[in-house]
Order: structure tokens, then sequence, then C-alpha cells
């Protein structure tokens, strides 16, 4: 090897085994309460000099972070009211964590309706890894997505979505994997321009998946889901396709004006496990609307809602799909449980006591099996 080439090599070597030239994770602190002078790009985030705004911590480690891959970026922000006046903010290609600078705090709040009116996305991410906790969003409108997602990962904990208005979503996922938790949605809703919009959007491939764990969606309006949206997008399918999960959540009082009062599925396979829903509503599937797909439900209750514009009141309708329902509790307040389009459909250890709407399926229901390619309408009693 030539030796200025393997001097050169070792120089690098010694400088990146001190600053760590690959993987450098850098901290910034943020107060909104604080009015610090430096030149745009300049040095802060420090506790004794700390950024002005979340847009000039990333100016400033985008300054710092040139010539070196894919960084870590942690932002802690100080309690206090962000407005939107710094919408539109992009993290694209780097790793980030977005948190408050006092652990537990619920004071850092990113509110609409303070300052100057912003309509544009809030936070968008591409190609990266962010993970969002403790902040709460409040009194927003965006006529495109609140936070938006493309080609990354997304973790949400513990915030609060409360009174947004959005074209496209409170949150808005494309070809991401996404696990959201311990967070509650409260009376946000969508604008009636796209058949795709719901609370939280998920545009997947088949090497992409989600995760919904002990979160509430209460009191939410969207056009096809009330809470959650979701479709594969992908046109070639694959072997043994990544598996999404709602676990352990309540979808309490949500109203799709299309389909599916809390979930709206497509393409899509899916895990529904020790959930609760409670009067959501829509004109087809008051609370469930299952498309193309796989859908196994289990150690789930259902109690009241309506879907008076079709079949009086049906808590579950499928087109084309498989869906096994197992453990679950169904109160009647429902006239019919499932409108089974082309499907099957197999429950077992249910009180599934309501009629079941079939046209060209097969189904087990509690042990019985029916509706094989005639339709026909069964009241179940056991």
């Amino acid at each position: 090897m030539n030796k200025l080439v393997l001097n050169i090599l070792i120089i690098t070597t010694i400088i990146c085994s001190v600053v760590n030239c690959w993987d450098v994770t850098t901290t910034l602190i943020v107060d909104v309460t604080k009015n610090n002078q430096y030149p745009k790009y300049g040095t802060c985030g420090t506790a004794d000099f700390t950024c002005n705004s979340i847009q000039d911590a990333i100016d400033y480690f985008n300054r710092i972070s040139q010539n070196t891959k894919m960084q870590q970026l942690n932002l802690l922000l100080a309690d206090g009211i962000y407005n939107s006046t710094n919408n539109f903010i992009e993290f694209k290609k780097f790793n980030s964590t977005i948190s408050p600078l006092t652990a537990g705090s619920e004071k850092v709040i990113f509110d609409g309706s303070i300052g100057k009116k912003s309509k544009e996305t809030l936070f968008s991410f591409v190609s990266s890894s962010i993970l969002i906790s403790g902040i709460q969003f409040v009194n927003f409108q965006s006529d495109s997505s609140f936070i938006s997602g493309d080609s990354s990962e997304i973790n949400i904990d513990q915030c609060n979505f409360q009174n947004i208005l959005s074209k496209d979503g409170s949150v808005l996922l494309r070809n991401s994997n996404a696990y959201i938790s311990n967070t509650i949605f409260t009376s946000n809703s969508i604008k009636q321009t796209s058949d795709s919009a719901s609370i939280i959007s998920f545009f997947t491939s088949y090497k992409d998946k989600f995760t919904i764990s002990k979160c509430q969606f209460n009191y939410n309006v969207g056009l096809n889901g009330g809470a959650i949206f979701a479709k594969n997008t992908a046109i070639l399918t694959v072997d043994n396709p990544p598996v999404s999960t709602i676990e352990n959540s309540l979808f309490s009082g949500n109203i799709a004006t299309g389909k599916g009062g809390a979930l709206y599925t497509d393409k899509i396979q899916l895990i529904v496990t020790s959930n609760v829903f409670t009067n959501n509503t829509s004109p087809i599937g008051s609370i469930i609307n299952l498309n193309n797909g796989l859908m196994n439900i289990s150690s789930s209750s259902f109690f009241s809602g309506s879907s008076s514009g079709y079949f009086l009141s049906t808590i579950i309708y499928t087109t084309k799909s498989n869906l096994n329902i197992d453990g679950s509790t169904f109160d009647r307040s429902f006239s019919v449980a499932i409108n089974c389009d082309s499907s099957t459909v197999i429950t077992e250890n249910n009180n599934l006591s309501l009629r079941l709407v079939c046209y060209n399926c097969y189904s087990i229901i509690e042990g019985i099996e029916d509706c094989q390619g005639v339709p026909k309408n069964f009241n179940y009693y056991l």
C-alpha cells in the first residue's frame, strides 16, 4: 500500500477514535422562553445557552455534522408553548429523539392556536429513525398531514394529539415501520377530500408493519377508518409478509363517514388483541371494515355502535378476506355481528349471539358450518 495512503488512514483512524466520525450523537436543548442571540447556524443547545427553536437546533446540527455519515440528534425541549411559527420542520437522513428536558413533564406543548397560524406539516421524517415521547400536540390545522414519515422508523410514546384537523391524517406514514404506544388521540378529524384519510394513515409495503399498543382513540372523525386507515400499496405479493398489531387499546366514540368506524384495512395482515371498542359509528362496518386481507381478533370486547346506513347495525364488514375471532365478547345492541362478502370467517369461544349476513362465504361460527356459497341470514344463540 502507498505510504502516503497508509499514513492518511492511520491519521483518520486516530481522529475518528476521538470524535467518532461514523456514529456521532449530539444532544441539544431547546427553550422557547429564551431569546439567545446567535447567527443562523450558530452555536446553541447547551444548558447555559439553549437554542431558541427546534429549527435553530437542526440548523446547528446540520452544520456540525457535515461530512459525516448518519447521525443521532437528541432534542430536549424545555417546558413551554411551542407554536406553529416554525412549520415545516424536516428531519432527513439522520436519527432523532424529541422529548421533554424534564423527565415526565406534560408541559411541552405544541399549540397551533397561539402565534402565527400555519397549515403546513409540523414534522416530516424522511429516511430517518425517530422517537417522539412525552409531547402534547393540540389545536392544529394542516392542509396535508400533521406528522409525516416516509421510508422511516417512527416511534411515538406517551404523547397526546387533540383537536387536530388535517387533510391526510394526524400521522401519515408511507413505506415506514411504526410503533405507537401509550398515546391518546382525542377529537381529531380530517378534511373530507381523500378516501384514505384517517387519524392515523398507514401506506405500507410488504416489508413494513406497524404496532399500536396501549393507546386510546376517543371521538375522532375520519373518512374510511374513524381512527386508523391501513393499506398495503405493494403491487407484488411476497411469502410471509410482516404482520401488524393493534393491542391493549381503547376505541371509543369514533366516526367514519365512509367505512369502518374504528378501523379500515386493505391488503393488510393484522392481529387485533385485547382491545375494547365502544360506541363507534360508520355507515358500513360500525367498528371494522376489512378488505382483501387477514385479521385475527382475540380477547377483545365490542360494545354499542351503529352502522345504520347499511344492514342495520353491523360490527364487522369483511370483503375477500380471512377473518378469525377467538375469545371475544359482543354485546346485543348490534343487529348483525358480521357481514361477510366472498370471505372466510371462523369464530371460536365467543358469545356471538348475533346475526351473520353472508354472500358467497365460507364460515364456521362457533363450530357450526354455514354460508357455503349461498346467501343466508341466521341467528346464533349460544
